[in-house]
């Protein structure tokens, strides 16, 4: 019986340490999902606050702006 009960023991402590791990790497996985999504959040609406810069530096219209995105968009798919 005590052999039994040791066995037992140790199996309990193996599984404390899966949890263990389970739960940093979960909280490991959503540290990477915040920073992608902090990360890729900005990107989408560059155009929007770079607009009035862009139409400076390259000495263009809005839709001269307008017709380069909607050919970048269409080369790209």
């Amino acid at each position: 019986m005590s052999k039994q009960a040791s066995t037992a023991a140790v199996q309990g402590s193996n599984s404390a340490e899966k949890s263990h791990s389970d739960k940093g790497s979960r909280y490991f996985q959503l540290m990477l999902l915040v920073l992608a999504a902090g990360a890729i959040y900005p990107i989408l609406y560059l155009r929007q606050v770079y607009q009035t810069t862009m139409l400076e530096v390259f000495q263009i219209n809005h839709s001269e702006l307008v017709i380069c995105t909607r050919c970048s968009v269409r080369f790209s798919s």
